[in-house]
């Protein structure tokens, strides 16, 4: 939505043209069938509808209710449609807290899966769709801190704090996935592994057990290692610690999708076998489940590692 549609008649416009839209009701019968281009529209139309409110607003809470209780724009393959779903899930929620809304597109939470009112529920790391998002986050100036009720300044404070902290990571970890891309000449360059494949799981040996990692071979990018012999292996990799650091800290992708973000456990002894491997650690129970998932779909897979 052109945001000039919006600013028209101080947004009455947009309101009365809903209006028109909603009404019969007809319109909201469930038939699941929509194209993914419609169920976007769907998506929007619902949250303006919730934002701005109409004399049958009831009935608008329960319409998206039931739609968000079917997870189907949040299953949605285009990422624009899981937004709003999120964004719808929030509204919702600020609906049933009662909370006064006073600029809808401004509030903490619902712009993406990884986007909530409670800061503690952010993961630290992001997701594809965290990743991808163009939408201004949500973080208060040092004024609007000092607003807040004394015995609430403190937790918006950190509240603030781990946002801030958190856009600056966010901002170099763009930066890295636009230099892969090519779209950030300026960048330093990067180091790409391709054509992966999963071998096995590693735990660590008997005498030191270590958290899992998942052992996998590189067919393309480590042609430092793949163009010696074992012995000059050795020697390279003794004379520049530099190379696949200890946990470096990387991460895997999939046409272009943002799968999940890994450290690197640099183990000796697989970088030495014929196929150099390298053993992956994860970050994240979800995240090490999708990309497992992600190795059974396909045998290759994108993963960037700096």
């Amino acid at each position: 939505m052109d945001p000039s549609v919006k600013a028209l008649c101080n947004g009455q416009h947009l309101r009365d043209t809903l209006e028109l839209v909603i009404e019969p009701r007809t319109v909201w019968k469930p038939a699941q069938s929509l194209t993914e281009p419609a169920a976007q529209a769907f998506a929007w139309l619902m949250n303006e509808c919730l934002t701005h409110g109409s004399a049958d607003g009831a009935d608008g809470i329960y319409d998206a209710e039931i739609v968000v209780s079917t997870g189907s724009l949040l299953k949605s393959t285009v990422p624009e449609t899981r937004a709003f779903g999120q964004k719808l899930k929030q509204m919702l929620r600020l609906k049933a807290s009662n909370i006064a809304i006073e600029d809808s597109d401004y509030i903490p939470g619902g712009r993406h899966d990884n986007d909530h009112a409670e800061f503690r529920q952010i993961a630290i790391y992001p997701t594809h769709d965290e990743v991808r998002s163009g939408e201004k986050p949500f973080y208060r100036q040092a004024a609007e801190i000092q607003q807040l009720p004394i015995e609430k300044r403190i937790a918006g404070h950190l509240d603030n704090q781990f946002r801030l902290l958190r856009e600056d990571m966010l901002l170099d970890i763009r930066e890295e996935l636009q230099a892969v891309n090519k779209k950030n000449k300026k960048h330093r360059k990067v180091t790409m592994l391709r054509k992966m494949s999963l071998e096995e799981v590693f735990s660590g040996t008997e005498k030191q057990m270590t958290p899992c990692g998942l052992v996998v071979s590189c067919l393309h990018g480590l042609e430092a290692l793949i163009t010696r012999d074992r012995e000059g292996r050795k020697a390279f990799l003794n004379s520049n610690r530099g190379y696949l650091r200890h946990q470096s800290f990387g991460c895997l992708l999939r046409v272009g999708e943002v799968v999940s973000f890994a450290t690197v456990d640099r183990q000796m002894d697989y970088l030495l076998e014929g196929v150099p491997i390298i053993v992956l650690r994860v970050v994240g129970d979800g995240a090490t489940r999708k990309t497992l998932s992600y190795f059974e779909l396909s045998t290759t897979s994108q993963p960037a590692a700096q």
